[in-house]
């Protein structure tokens, strides 16, 4: 008796870390990854209009994952939050994540046309639990990482030669509409939704005009 057993050249055994950004779970290559850590909101700081962070007297371009995924941010309260440190060839990124779950033994299937090209993901897992995984390419994440940055940078000195108003308004539609019509008139705008979250805008950036509504939460 014969038996013949096929295995796809698609699937690949792999180390991955799990982690989150927002309420899904992703997977990075653990060969990617050379440190974990968990560092302070105030150890990131700003370089040449990039931000950073300092690891033994290193400087490394610092991203937050939803922003490389284009997602909605998830609310943090705690002053701490986790990096990876992840590399590829020569090039090292700080990539926060909202949360590092464990690793993991995982096989990796490749994906198939028409999701072969999607940007930032490598392939896909299956866990134990039947869930579909995504697995993260770091070559794609550097570089959207880099392209973010530049664009900040081409923001900023766009932004450096408009006048700049504050407009806090808690009801939405007033706020998008006000900051439409202040838009088109050449102004750069910044929203809040309440007094707290205009005042902290005041103390971080300077503003030519502050328009805001006299009876809001939180005045």
């Amino acid at each position: 008796t014969t038996f013949i057993l096929r295995i796809p050249f698609t699937l690949v055994t792999i180390k991955v870390l799990l982690v989150k950004a927002g309420n899904e779970l992703f997977a990075i290559p653990s060969s990617n990854i050379t440190e974990l850590l968990t560092i302070s909101y105030k150890d990131v700081f700003s370089v040449k209009n990039k931000l950073a962070v300092s690891i033994r007297d290193e400087i490394i371009p610092y991203v937050e994952l939803y922003k490389v995924l284009t997602m909605s941010k998830r609310e943090i309260t705690s002053e701490k939050i986790y990096i990876l440190i992840i590399k590829s060839g020569n090039e090292k990124l700080a990539l926060q994540v909202d949360e590092i779950v464990d690793e993991y033994k995982i096989v990796i299937k490749s994906l198939d046309k028409p999701l072969k090209n999607i940007r930032a993901i490598s392939g896909i897992t299956i866990l134990g639990t039947g869930d579909v995984l995504p697995v993260l390419n770091v070559v794609d994440i550097i570089e959207i990482a880099k392209e973010i940055m530049r664009e900040k940078i081409k923001k900023e000195i766009i932004t450096e030669h408009k006048s700049k108003i504050l407009f806090v308004e808690d009801s939405l539609v007033t706020r998008q509409m006000g900051k439409s019509i202040l838009e088109s008139g050449g102004y750069y705008v910044d929203t809040a939704i309440n007094g707290k979250d205009g005042w902290n805008l005041i103390n971080r950036k300077r503003y030519e005009l502050i328009i805001t509504d006299i009876e809001m939460p939180e005045m």
